[in-house]
């Protein structure tokens, strides 16, 4: 995807920008991504904000509000990729938050309306989950696995497949993407469609200085590159749940679960951690950008023709269809509304 962005960048400016394209970790460890990208080591890179909380607090913070959008496939993640990426460009202390750090924001990644769970064991009910190791990926899914009476474990993503199949962990929080990706249909056979808590903080940021020295035109062909980006990894990301759904389903058997009950607890857990949050009085403008963009972005998706589900279909046959449908759905409508609202540089 990184290609993509960076073949136009180069066709639109006659071959006068190029990128040396460096995938993963590959150049910088990801923890040393954001010094990297401030001192000018590297011009454009993909942070976790999580790995960088004094740096960027209130990226990081965001994800506490990742249980906020609607969890509807794949309406739910249309509405909150825009919100997401509307509240990084219009909150002002968000910006300020980079430039304090010499970094230009650009775009940030969405990965769903929330992360899930595949297991090798069987959960039948909330009581089942007690006691099961399960691979978590930060504090916060720590603490909605502990709220479901699971146990976290600390496993790197690459560990999964080896940890699920000696046993090391029953269960791992991720999104569909990952567990295509990983293979790990093929050693855990159960996939439950949780409401974890989904990632909101994986912002793609540039050099400011090297962003300052470009004329304006540059700038412009950069910011729109920037949504060719966007909407390329957001339609990658829809379409995995089709593969995902056919090579765990077809190839693998594995079983969809109904997680009503999990869901319960976690929704419950996660309307307090909410409800702490905006008791400080400095999250709440935060809060209010965000809960914003989601009101305002869910209305557009519904006159865009998209529709949103309700609780009473989230059963595992209606996701498994929805999955399945994925390879059907027109997105153009939503990448052409997105592009003039959130990139359009002469909208600015």
């Amino acid at each position: 995807m990184s290609k993509v962005f960076a073949d136009e960048v180069r066709d639109k400016t006659g071959g006068k920008i190029t990128f040396d394209i460096h995938e993963s970790s590959s150049l910088v460890p990801a923890d040393e991504m954001l010094d990297a990208v401030s001192t000018g080591l590297v011009d454009i890179g993909y942070l976790t904000a999580s790995v960088h909380p004094q740096e960027l607090p209130l990226t990081d913070r965001l994800t506490v509000l990742g249980s906020l959008p609607e969890n509807s496939f794949p309406a739910g993640i249309l509405q909150a990729a825009a919100a997401q990426q509307e509240t990084y460009t219009n909150y002002g202390d968000l910006a300020l938050e980079y430039e304090k750090n010499n970094l230009k924001f650009l775009t940030a990644q969405y990965i769903g309306t929330s992360y899930d769970m595949m297991c090798t064991k069987e959960i039948d009910s909330a009581a089942d989950a007690r006691g099961l190791r399960v691979r978590a990926p930060g504090k916060i899914w720590e603490d909605e696995a502990k709220a479901l009476g699971m146990v976290p474990v600390s496993l790197p993503a690459v560990e999964l497949y080896e940890g699920l199949q000696r046993g090391v962990v029953d269960c791992a929080i991720l999104v569909p993407t990952g567990y295509y990706a990983l293979g790990l249909s093929e050693v855990a056979k159960h996939y439950y469609p949780t409401v974890f808590t989904t990632l909101m903080s994986n912002p793609i940021v540039m050099n400011l200085d090297r962003w300052n020295s470009l004329p304006r035109d540059a700038q412009d062909v950069i910011e729109g590159a920037t949504h060719t980006l966007w909407s390329t990894f957001l339609d990658t990301f829809i379409k995995d749940h089709k593969r995902f759904a056919d090579r765990a389903t077809g190839e693998h058997d594995v079983l969809f679960h109904d997680t009503r009950s999990l869901d319960a607890i976690l929704a419950d857990h996660q309307e307090r951690a909410i409800a702490d949050f905006r008791r400080e009085p400095s999250n709440q403008p935060l809060y209010e950008q965000f809960a914003g963009s989601l009101d305002r972005w869910k209305k557009i998706v519904v006159e865009l023709g998209y529709e949103f589900g309700s609780d009473s279909t989230r059963t595992p046959e209606r996701i498994l269809k929805a999955y399945q449908s994925a390879g059907d759905l027109k997105l153009g409508p939503f990448f052409g509304k997105a592009k003039s609202e959130l990139f359009d540089p002469s909208a600015s």
